[in-house]
């Protein structure tokens, strides 16, 4: 029975490598239809996820006409205006699907520069925040360095803002214990160095 199975499975083999070409055509074949029609319905539907959705699914797959390019390129620049532009990765993902169908668009150009630079701005300026409660490391070390019970520290929230200069505003709430042994909720104004974490001015403490 075991021989017969490995003479069934060589045959098989044989069988593939000499028809390879011919299977890797009717695929290709067979792929280009689906996707022919995957565009046409996603264009009847009016649907932009459809087009973009088709355009995932099929880029490598299908020749890409004009009509396609052109319908592929609208779809992407109407999901581009519902994504924050806060979000850098989203909007580096489809301007460089953009970018990609037209290489030559100096805009594209210009927006994945700008993402990308900020991107990287974020990443400097948060690494002086901790992952686990997102508070400022310098900002925690010099509020703790005067309070008077620095162990009943804890931390309730921190945001900050970024003017694009070389330092960042950081406002955080806290909770810590007063004189009287009581908790008291305190505000603390901060500037803070994007890259050196421990360059912090506090501005003004609640």
């Amino acid at each position: 029975m075991k021989k017969l199975t490995l003479i069934g499975t060589l045959a098989f083999l044989a069988y593939f490598a000499i028809n390879y070409d011919d299977i890797e055509k009717e695929r290709a074949e067979e792929l280009q239809a689906e996707c022919a029609q995957a565009f046409s319905e996603a264009q009847n539907s009016d649907d932009n996820d459809a087009v973009i959705s088709f355009w995932e699914k099929c880029e490598d797959d299908i020749e890409l006409t004009p009509q396609i390019l052109t319908a592929v390129s609208t779809a992407i620049e109407t999901k581009l205006k519902t994504v924050p532009a806060s979000d850098y990765d989203e909007n580096l993902k489809w301007y460089g699907e953009l970018a990609q169908i037209s290489p030559s668009n100096e805009e594209y150009g210009n927006k994945i520069a700008y993402y990308e630079a900020n991107k990287k701005r974020k990443e400097r300026v948060e690494q002086c925040f901790s992952a686990w409660d997102g508070s400022h490391r310098g900002v925690v070390d010099v509020l703790m360095a005067g309070l008077r019970d620095p162990d009943s520290y804890e931390h309730i929230s921190t945001r900050y803002g970024d003017d694009g200069e070389n330092h960042i505003s950081v406002r955080m709430n806290y909770r810590a214990r007063n004189g009287f042994g009581g908790m008291n909720i305190g505000e603390v104004v901060a500037r803070a160095h994007i890259d050196k974490c421990d360059e912090v001015v506090i501005i003004s403490s609640e």
